[in-house]
């Protein structure tokens, strides 16, 4: 018998920046992603997340920009939040003078102003998670289910039925051995 193991709760080190040449590797600190962990990431982000209420009719394209911009820029920041929330320490990192860095709300914003650095704990601690839980509220219906999405209405037995056949019955397709017949010439005008 095979028994479920539930996940570790002790943070583990994770490589953000593998180690190139003489530069070290950049390594995180990180806690799992827990209940907790999205919750506080996402009350970080609720009040900027207002966006200033419905778009006004009749602006289009403008409207679907300012959309877009809008939830990327609540996705970026919902990612900033949960590694924040995530992270508890680093390694490898210095300042433009080549001091170690400690974890503080200047480091957490030189950390996060980083390119390079965001993108990589982003692909590390935070698209994982998106992707759990896109799997559990994107599952679609299964085809032999009983859900609405299921089986279109005309599928449900007893409803199907058969499609009239053509007269005359079908033909079968050309091959490459079968000929056509020489047909004589009509002569014109007749």
């Amino acid at each position: 018998m095979t028994l479920y193991r539930m996940q570790s709760s002790e943070p583990e080190w994770i490589t953000l920046i593998p180690a190139e040449g003489k530069r070290v590797a950049v390594e995180v600190l990180a806690h799992p992603a827990t209940r907790a962990i999205r919750r506080k990431a996402l009350a970080s982000i609720a009040q900027d997340a207002d966006g200033g209420g419905e778009p006004e009719a009749g602006e289009g394209v403008a409207n679907e920009i300012e959309d877009f911009e809008r939830k990327t820029a609540i996705g970026e920041a919902y990612g900033a939040a949960m590694i924040r929330a995530r992270v508890s320490d680093w390694r490898g990192l210095a300042d433009p003078q080549g001091r170690k860095v400690p974890i503080g709300d200047a480091s957490w914003e030189m950390f996060l102003a980083d390119d390079a650095l965001f993108t990589a704990a982003y692909a590390r601690l935070v698209v994982p998670v998106l992707a759990v839980d896109a799997e559990k509220n994107g599952s679609s219906p299964s085809p032999n289910g009983i859900g609405a999405g299921a089986m279109p209405e005309n599928n449900i037995a007893g409803t199907n039925r058969a499609a009239p056949r053509k007269k005359g019955g079908a033909r079968n397709a050309r091959t490459a051995s079968t000929r056509r017949r020489a047909t004589k010439a009509k002569p014109s005008g007749a």
